[in-house]
């Protein structure tokens, strides 16, 4: 199972690291330019929809860099899939839900990276440029587990419906966990949804949300490589 892990990291590790590479240009760009703590049109000293501007975009490149980012993991399920990859693996001695199993947890490896290391350039916000602590780290750490649910749901389905079922797993996720972060978001900000209610839902129903739905995925997973022989 651990070869089945680093196969699939070893086989993302160059574009995820070019990824990252490019992302810090914005990341350097806001940081420098957050020292001109006077200029009018600084996007960081503006709000935006009512939050500080620099909270908003550096959320926002969050949120861009780990979906980004951590999408090159169904090239591993589109090239499994074209290589005949899926069929080998069951000649080995691994179970079904070792395989899965695997698959998930390459997909938490990345996913846990790039949330670690967004949370790393955030801090350099807080310290330089005064942002609020617990949005800039809570806000990876929320995205990450978005990402996990939909990676999952993908990878169930391109076991089940192949490379096509990949991409239309992965584009339906990312939408529908794009539409429910607009809802919350408007609904916290018209005072609809309170900040308790609101930390609950990111603190406690996400994660478990997110560990329901791995969960679910792994057992539909392990069915679908059953039938893959």
């Amino acid at each position: 199972m651990k070869g089945l892990v680093l196969k699939d990291v070893y086989n993302v590790r160059f574009q995820i690291f070019t990824g990252m590479a490019i992302m810090m240009f914005p990341y350097l760009l806001l940081l420098i330019s957050g020292g001109y703590d006077n200029a009018e049109d600084n996007i960081l000293n503006e709000e935006i929809f009512g939050i500080n501007g620099g909270v908003v975009v550096f959320v926002l490149l969050s949120y861009i860099s780990i979906t980004v980012n951590s999408s090159f993991m169904l090239n591993t399920i589109v090239d499994d899939n074209r290589s005949g990859w899926g069929k080998m693996q069951r000649t080995m001695p691994v179970s079904s839900v070792g395989i899965v199993g695997a698959k998930m947890a390459a997909n938490g490896v990345i996913v846990g990276g790039l949330a670690l290391i967004d949370i790393a350039v955030n801090m350099i916000g807080i310290f330089k440029l005064g942002l609020p602590p617990e949005t800039l780290v809570a806000a990876p750490l929320v995205f990450g587990c978005l990402q996990m649910i939909t990676l999952s749901v993908a990878t169930v389905m391109g076991y089940r419906f192949g490379s096509v079922g990949t991409i239309v797993g992965y584009l339906l996720g990312v939408l529908v966990i794009a539409a429910g972060v607009v809802v919350l978001l408007y609904n916290l900000l018209t005072e609809n949804l309170n900040a308790t209610a609101f930390r609950v839902i990111c603190y406690a129903v996400i994660p478990a949300l997110t560990a329901a739905v791995i969960a679910v995925c792994c057992n539909l997973g392990k069915k679908a490589v059953e039938r893959d022989v």
